[in-house]
């Protein structure tokens, strides 16, 4: 009945650091843009063909390569709930993932390209008038400057002012 589900993903090889992995048993239907950021990743995902053709693809000015680095997962999935379609995360569905990244100036550099992503995924949603995407971002700026870690308000406002001036 899912017009979109994503899986388990585990780590390919435990020497890599616990990153970019959902590990939740339970299985759940996702309701919400906070939902699909906690259990649905890319790189575990399917979609049936008559949902994609409603919503549409990847947003091109989201995700690596771009200069957002991330988040084009994460806007098809608020887009397709925005439409009413309904995303299930299964944990039976598995794939392990050998993203290689174990030292911490990785990690750092992974998290930061993250959260520019998002601030550019805020920013496109709420200059179209989209305030549950508003309300999320203000808690998630509200969250890190209270406790933190500070260091990424920064790339998250980075990534929105990329959005507003069009990159």
């Amino acid at each position: 009945a899912a017009d979109a589900i994503g899986g388990w993903v585990g780590l390919h090889d435990p020497a890599d650091l616990p990153v970019s992995i959902r590990t939740s048993l339970d299985d759940v239907w996702i309701t919400d843009c906070v939902h699909a950021l906690a259990q649905l990743i890319g790189c575990n995902f399917s979609a049936r063909a008559a949902a994609l053709g409603r919503v549409g693809m990847f947003d091109p000015r989201l995700g690596a390569g771009s200069t957002a680095q991330s988040a084009e997962d994460l806007d098809l999935f608020h887009r397709m709930l925005r439409l009413g379609l309904r995303l299930r995360y299964d944990p039976t569905i598995r794939v392990l993932h050998a993203h290689g990244r174990r030292d911490p100036g990785a990690l750092r550099r992974l998290q930061e390209g993250y959260v520019i992503g998002r601030g550019a995924f805020y920013a496109k949603h709420i200059l179209a008038g989209d305030r549950r995407i508003l309300l999320q971002s203000a808690r998630e700026i509200a969250e890190l400057a209270r406790r933190g870690p500070r260091r990424l308000l920064k790339p998250l406002l980075r990534g929105a002012w990329l959005r507003v001036n069009g990159r």
